[in-house]
């Protein structure tokens, strides 16, 4: 799992969170981290448990959830009329010391050149990223799709490579898959911005 725009790195944790629903519930049912109202509509794969090989994350100014002044400034961002997401975000930051993993400070661009320079036999690459693609600008996203596209020309059967993404939609944010070989594209869901609720549309 590799994620640019990663921040404190969260996100990379995702499979240590507990997601719960009305059509269903996903993850560890003793984590900390409880994702309500996570999902609606039509249920998705939730009988899939994968395993992370290894995670690893690059932002332009990373934040360390370990400490202190870091945890004081992410709850500042969160607005104030958000009241479920303070407990949420409290218990990751709790959470996020005991899976230590490097977030490197670089360039999305740069940072996936390096990493992807060489397919990782065996287990299967995932790049992923969540409201990115603003910040980098046109010039930026056509940098970051050519490196996207050269790691899925070297893909194969053995390494597999895939760019999941939840970015801007129509009028909510759209989760996208592209995966290699073949160079497959998927909507896999609708989003709000902030995540939940996930409505699945992707079969």
């Amino acid at each position: 799992m590799l994620e640019i725009g990663a921040s404190a790195g969260l996100n990379l944790r995702w499979d240590r969170y507990r997601y719960t629903s009305e059509i269903g519930d996903w993850g560890d049912p003793a984590s900390p981290v409880e994702i309500a109202d996570a999902f609606a509509g039509e249920a998705p794969p939730l009988g899939v448990r994968p395993a992370v090989a290894e995670r690893r994350g690059c932002d332009p100014a990373p934040l360390d959830p370990a400490d202190g002044d870091t945890r004081l400034t992410l709850l500042s961002f969160t607005w104030p009329d958000q009241g479920r997401r303070f407990p949420q975000l409290r218990a990751a930051l709790e959470l996020a010391p005991t899976l230590p993993l490097e977030v490197e400070r670089a360039g999305a661009v740069e940072w996936l050149q390096a990493v992807l320079a060489e397919p990782r036999s065996g287990v299967a690459t995932v790049v992923f990223h969540s409201v990115v693609l603003p910040y980098l600008g046109e010039d930026g996203i056509a940098a970051l799709w050519k490196v996207l596209e050269s790691a899925g020309e070297r893909a194969g059967p053995d390494a597999p490579f895939a760019w999941l993404s939840l970015e801007a939609g129509a009028d909510l944010a759209d989760v996208r898959l592209m995966t290699w070989p073949g160079g497959e594209a998927r909507l896999l869901a609708h989003a709000s911005y902030h995540g939940p609720p996930v409505r699945w549309v992707g079969g």
